[in-house]
């Protein structure tokens, strides 16, 4: 069911994090705005992307997930997740990652 891994990461320099990580992952960002890319790689199945936010205090890590195929995959891990006890919070038509999104955590 899962697809892809998701790391998002904040950045302050958006182009030198764009350099080094074309570098690092020998691959173009598949997205490029103002203020965030994404790289959406095979090997490993990666959902990559960087957030220009300030993050002195807290980090550099925005947030983890993963990608599946569909809103019913969704419900189907939620579903799972609950039935094992772990907590769980419904995110319904959420924006992540500039696109709007169903969630769950």
């Amino acid at each position: 069911m899962i697809k892809r891994m998701h790391v998002a990461v904040n950045c302050s320099d958006l182009q030198k994090s764009l350099d080094f990580y074309n570098a690092f992952f020998d691959a173009e960002p598949t997205k490029v705005k103002e203020n965030y890319a994404k790289f959406e790689l095979d090997n490993p199945a990666l959902h990559f992307s960087l957030n220009v936010r300030p993050f002195e205090k807290n980090g550099v890590l925005n947030h983890l997930g993963f990608q599946v195929n569909n809103t019913e995959e969704v419900m189907a891990m939620g579903e799972q997740l609950r039935q094992t006890g772990l907590l769980l919070i419904d995110e319904m038509n959420t924006t992540c990652c500039l696109i709007r999104r169903r969630s769950r955590l």
